[in-house]
This record gives structure tokens, C-alpha cells and sequence, in this order.
């Protein structure tokens, strides 16, 4: 307590030196004025003392013909004439401080997870839409609306859960591959789960709905595999009536796919000249300041180096500062070798079946081979993949007339 005291009325170290410092201690007493951590070195003496009583030290000073210096000073009006001096310094600060507490009122981050059918750009196109977007309030945000909203704007999306975590407005979807989205299926409306392709069962496990089909049975492109009816029968055995719902079922259907795919044996190369150019930048958001023009090079790439400080980042605000690094590179005419080109399209390849994976493709067996023909290099084969069927057809209800006259 004593120590916050002393700091918020400011007090300094002193070095005393003479051929009287005793008496000059003893005067400093004789007046009440309290010197603490008082040590000697050599031919003179260190000591703090408060800056109200450094004041009164000039008569004793002079009448005991010593040398006073000042060797620190500590407290808060010292800070206070430090901070007087530095005017720009201080407004700086203050405004920091305000822009701090500001920008907790605002979205600087949208943060969206869980999404592989829908691509994070049309998502962010949707917000835009919706008037979402980084620097909006928070407080304008209906979080309820949005999610309601984007349900019905993509029909793959099952759930969406949405709340705001101090300045990042957080997104967590859950898709489906059904093409109908579950809450627009009207009930006591009949949906039959059809064939997409030809093919064959390869397994099927019906919860919903009538199956019109077993596993290994041929079928056709629009077929009906799961009825969309449900018999209520009477207790002699007789149909008494049908309920009409959504067939819901988990039906893989097998069949053969061509794959084809093809690189042109030329193709044009970079050769850098070793020549660049970098220029900074500043990022607000979506605005960029560029400091610089670009370079007058007929062809270049450019390179982005781009940082934020920690503290930024924390509060997720978008302020962002790096540099373009423009390269400049000339085209020079080549051809891919045989390996240039089994690798480029075994690339392409296994993109294609993660892709198939990603979707609960099972793939079966897979036949490719690459040839060179008409200056291209061909990969093509057969798939042989298990596929489920999620396409559902609405069927116009029977009048009741019609199920009398069927029984």
C-alpha cells in the first residue's frame, strides 16, 4: 500500500555527495522529510525520497554546501509529463483503445464447416445475399432467418447451426445427397425412389415405402425400385387402404462407367527470366491498397506473401499487409514426356475417384490404360461402381374411387 502511495505521488533516487552529508541526513530528519533505501558508496550516498519533500531540499542543500543529482525518477506524474510530451503518442493509444472496444460490435470473420457438396463460395455468396458479410453489426444479424433461409435455398443441406462467437460469425452444415430436401416433401404425398441409371441391385434396405426390386435384378434407368405406398389391411386380409409417404430406403444400384480423359502432348512451358518485381500492399476486408503500379512485363506470375499481427488476428479483424511478387517468364513450346503425362492424368484420376468416394461411390473394379493417339495422351477404362440412389419422383395420389375400384 505504501509502495502505491509513493508511485502515485512520484518520488525520486538521489545521489548526495560533500564533505556534510551527515549533517545533511540529520536535517532532512531534524525537518520531517523521510529518505528510505538510504546506502553509501564510496564518497557519497543513494537514497529515495518523495518529489513533494525533493522539493525542500534546496535550503538544506545550500547550507550544508552539498551536491544533490537525480538518478531515477519513478511515478505517476512523471508518466503524466512523458505522456504530455508525447501528444501524437497518446491520441494514438486512446484511439486504439476506442477502436478495440468498437470493433467488438462488428463481424470480422465468417468461419464455415462441415460443407463438400456445396462449395464455401457459393455459401458466401448466399450471406452476401442475404446482406452477411464482414464489417456487418451483430446485432442485425437474424441468425434464425439465416438458417431457415439457407435451408431452403440449398436442398442438400439438412441442418445448419449458426451463432456468433465474439467477432466470428460461425457456420456448421450438414448436407445430404437426397435431391429433395426432407422439409419440403409434402405428406400424404407419394414419392417413389427411381433408378438414375442401368444397372444392377447391388443391395437394398427398405425403411420407408414398398420394394419393387431384390438384390441382382436388372434394372432401367427410371424404374421404380421403392413404392411409395403403405397397405392398411383388414383383419380377413383384404387392402382396406394405401398411405401415400416418401419411400426411404438405402439402395446401391452396380453398373459399368467409361472413363475417359485426355492431355494435349504440347503444351506451352514457363522459362523465368530471373527478372521481378515486389509491391506492397494493404488489405481491409475486400478493399486493397496496392502502393505501387504493376510492371510492364508481357508475361509474369505473381506470388503473395501476406501477414497480421497476433493481436489482429485474436480479434479477428481482416486488416492484412504482405507484397505481390510479380516474375516475369517467357512461353517456350514443349511436349510432355510419357511420365509427364501418366503422371498429370493419374493425377486427375485419383481426384476423380476421391471425388466418387466423397459421394458413397464404391468402387468395384477399375480397368484403365493410357495410349498416345492424334498427339494426346488418352487415359480411358471401365469402372465397375455401386452407386446410392437418392432420386425420388412425386406421384400424383390415386382418388379414393380408384382404390375402391382396385379391391
Amino acid at each position: 500500500m505504501v509502495n502505491m502511495i509513493n508511485w502515485l505521488k512520484g518520488y525520486v533516487r538521489i545521489r548526495v555527495s560533500g564533505t556534510s552529508v551527515e549533517r545533511f541526513i540529520n536535517l532532512c530528519g531534524y525537518r520531517n522529510i523521510l529518505l528510505w533505501d538510504l546506502c553509501r558508496k564510496e564518497e557519497y550516498y543513494e537514497m529515495f525520497i518523495s518529489l513533494s519533500a525533493f522539493r525542500q531540499l534546496r535550503p538544506i542543500a545550500k547550507k550544508t554546501r552539498i551536491k544533490v543529482a537525480i538518478l531515477q525518477r519513478v511515478g505517476l506524474p512523471f508518466l503524466m509529463s512523458d505522456l504530455n510530451k508525447r501528444k501524437i503518442f497518446l491520441f494514438c493509444s486512446l484511439l486504439a483503445v476506442f477502436f478495440w472496444f468498437i470493433s467488438g460490435y462488428f463481424i470480422w470473420n465468417i468461419q464455415i464447416n462441415g460443407n463438400y457438396l456445396i462449395t464455401t463460395e457459393q455459401i458466401q455468396d448466399f450471406l452476401k445475399e442475404q446482406e452477411i458479410s464482414i464489417g456487418k453489426q451483430k446485432k442485425y444479424i437474424d441468425i434464425e432467418k439465416m438458417e431457415k433461409d439457407m435451408r431452403i435455398s440449398f436442398p442438400k443441406i439438412t441442418w445448419v447451426s449458426g451463432k456468433i462467437q465474439g467477432t466470428t460469425l460461425l457456420l456448421d452444415i450438414k448436407e445430404s445427397e437426397n435431391t429433395i430436401e426432407k422439409e419440403r416433401i409434402e405428406e400424404g404425398v407419394q414419392y417413389d425412389l427411381i433408378a438414375h441409371e442401368d444397372g444392377v441391385i447391388d443391395s437394398i434396405i427398405v425403411r420407408k415405402g414398398q420394394p419393387k426390386v431384390k438384390p441382382e435384378d436388372i434394372v432401367t434407368k427410371g424404374m421404380v425400385l421403392v413404392e411409395g405406398l403403405l397397405p392398411v389391411m383388414n383383419d380377413d386380409g383384404t387392402l382396406k387402404e394405401e398411405l401415400y409417404v416418401s419411400s426411404d430406403a438405402d439402395v446401391y444400384i452396380r453398373y459399368d462407367y467409361l472413363y475417359e480423359d485426355s492431355l494435349e502432348e504440347g503444351y506451352v512451358k514457363k522459362i523465368y527470366t530471373g527478372r521481378s518485381t515486389t509491391i506492397p500492399y494493404i488489405r481491409f476486408g475486400e478493399k486493397e491498397l496496392v502502393i505501387h503500379h504493376e510492371p510492364d512485363y508481357l508475361y509474369s506470375d505473381v506470388l503473395i506473401q501476406e501477414s497480421t499481427s497476433n493481436l489482429l488476428n485474436e480479434l479477428h479483424i481482416p486488416l492484412h499487409w504482405g507484397k505481390f511478387q510479380h516474375r516475369e517468364y517467357l512461353n517456350m513450346e514443349t511436349i510432355y514426356t510419357k511420365k509427364e503425362a501418366t503422371d498429370l492424368l493419374e493425377e486427375n484420376f485419383m481426384k476423380f475417384l476421391t471425388t466418387l468416394s466423397e459421394k458413397g461411390v464404391q468402387i468395384i473394379e477399375k480397368d484403365v490404360t493410357i495410349n498416345k493417339s492424334d498427339n494426346k495422351w488418352i487415359m480411358e477404362g471401365k469402372l465397375t461402381i455401386s452407386e446410392p440412389v437418392t432420386t425420388l419422383k412425386k406421384v400424383e395420389n390415386k382418388k379414393p374411387e380408384d382404390i375402391m375400384e382396385n379391391n
